[in-house]
């Protein structure tokens, strides 16, 4: 169980929110491009925000950051009009609200909000992994996000901290009954401060208890807000998670577990996730692609959960000898291993994959 407040000097305070891309036709090659970002006391700050460009040609923005790109050069202003940082005031708009573009060149509006003194929750989130660097910066769960990670992991960033501040987090369980409470030490110090706590899932009670969760954070004895995640209970399914292509076997290479020799009437067993490819090892079947580079006829290839009966189905065949290519899901076997026979004379075989994983911990919602 881990829960942890770090004093940062500089942080990224995420929200959802989406940069926008607009552009407009080419007039006579005597364009400029327009970009709108903003700041949070002072630090870049990325989210959803109104305001109104007006120049040669109108812009309604409606999120930060945003580039502009092929616009008329002339005279540009920007105007804000609401939303931004919860809690924030607009306090300036540089270097000005009116610039002038000229062909070729690229102009900068930012959006400088501050926040009044006092603690303030600039952001939260659950995540799949532990914020690093200066800030609250691990990458948030998307609403509805499924994930195989073996943690419930919330974190919030609170600005203008006073010393001795607290925060606690309560962690409910699906029948609304307490399963532990975690309290942070008071604060050392004024600041701008990162907090975060976990749980693991994948052991009792969260992985016998599925249903949905709830996390309440209170901030010197007052609620903060409540987080929601649900743990599916087990045989719901898998969730299909695409890697980066990635070859786990080729047989081409020097002799080893991964690599030669040649197959050729013949079985051998690969352990997948001993790859370098990053193959989780709770993944509990693969979407391979697996290729063959024949000697000569290959009659059939077959391919299957190690440690499980031979199956008399075929991945491929190649009886003219030429190379051939095909897909299949496979279950993962004895130590997440899979089995190969090539039923033939002996030739190069290699596999790239994905994976599909237990879907077990899903983020829902926030409500302040």
């Amino acid at each position: 169980m881990l829960s942890t407040a770090l004093p940062v000097s500089g942080y990224n305070a995420r929200t959802v929110g989406t940069g926008i891309t607009m552009a407009n036709r080419i007039i006579g090659g005597s364009t400029g491009t327009v970009v709108v970002n903003a700041t949070l006391n002072g630090f870049t700050w990325t989210g959803s925000v109104s305001y109104q460009l007006t120049g040669p040609s109108n812009k309604n923005g409606t999120a930060v950051p945003a580039t502009y790109s092929s616009l008329p050069a002339g005279s540009y202003t920007l105007a804000y009009r609401s939303g931004g940082p919860a809690g924030a005031t607009l306090a300036s708009i540089t270097p000005s609200t009116t610039q002038t573009l000229n062909a070729g060149a690229t102009i900068t509006f930012t959006l400088n909000f501050t926040i009044p003194s006092g603690p303030q929750l600039t952001t939260d989130f659950m995540s799949e992994s532990t914020p690093t660097g200066s800030g609250c910066n691990a990458p948030p769960v998307a609403s509805g996000f499924l994930t195989t990670d073996n943690q419930a992991l919330v974190y919030f960033l609170i600005n203008n901290a006073n010393t001795g501040d607290q925060a606690t987090v309560n962690w409910y369980t699906p029948t609304g009954s307490l399963y532990t409470t975690d309290s942070f030490s008071p604060l050392p110090s004024s600041g701008n401060y990162c907090f975060w706590d976990s749980i693991a899932i994948t052991g009792n009670p969260p992985a016998s208890q599925p249903g949905t969760w709830n996390v309440a954070i209170s901030y010197n004895g007052a609620q903060l807000f409540t987080l929601y995640f649900t743990i599916e209970p087990s045989g719901v399914g898998l969730q299909f998670v695409p890697v980066t292509p990635c070859r786990v076997v080729d047989t081409r290479n020097p002799i080893g577990t991964l690599g030669g020799p040649d197959l050729g009437n013949s079985h051998r067993d690969f352990p997948v996730p001993s790859s370098s490819c990053g193959i989780p090892a709770n993944a509990l079947a693969y979407s391979l692609n697996v290729t063959a580079v024949p000697h000569g006829s290959l009659y059939y290839l077959t391919i299957w959960p190690t440690g499980q009966p031979q199956p008399v189905a075929s991945t491929l065949n190649s009886t003219n000898g030429i190379n051939k290519a095909d897909a299949a899901i496979v279950p993962a076997g004895s130590n997440g291993s899979v089995s190969v026979y090539a039923d033939g004379t002996a030739m190069w075989c290699w596999i790239s994959t994905a994976t599909l994983s237990p879907a077990t911990l899903r983020r829902w919602h926030s409500i302040r």
